[in-house]
């Protein structure tokens, strides 16, 4: 069952997202979901997400409704459906799974956090 979803805003910076996309492989083992809100970008991120994001991990592109990052940060909010939502910059390069199943395993123990 997949527990994470992994939201990256990005707008015309292609090679930024690839790299972002190639790093989830750390969180490989986390079978996360992965949602890419393009704000507005010159050309569509669709092909450069399903060429860079990890084999096996499911991922999509969100409609492009421009707004801004915040509206699409909210936009990835509405579409998650797990209890986890990890918000990434495109410029992110995730190096190790370690602090995200630190902070699920803090969640999963305390409801007030």
């Amino acid at each position: 069952m997949t527990r994470l979803t992994v939201g990256i805003t990005t707008r015309n910076r292609v090679a930024s997202l690839e790299r972002c996309l190639r790093s989830l492989q750390a969180l490989e083992a986390l079978q996360p979901r992965v949602l890419v809100f393009d704000d507005g970008s010159d050309l569509p991120v669709t092909g450069a997400v399903a060429a860079a994001l990890p084999a096996g991990m499911d991922g999509a592109v969100l409609p492009d409704g421009g707004g801004g990052y915040i509206v699409g940060r909210n936009r990835i909010m509405q579409a998650a459906t797990t209890p986890y939502v990890l918000m990434l910059d495109d410029d992110t390069v995730v190096l190790t799974a370690a602090s995200v199943r630190a902070a699920m395993t803090v969640m999963d123990g305390d409801a007030t956090v």
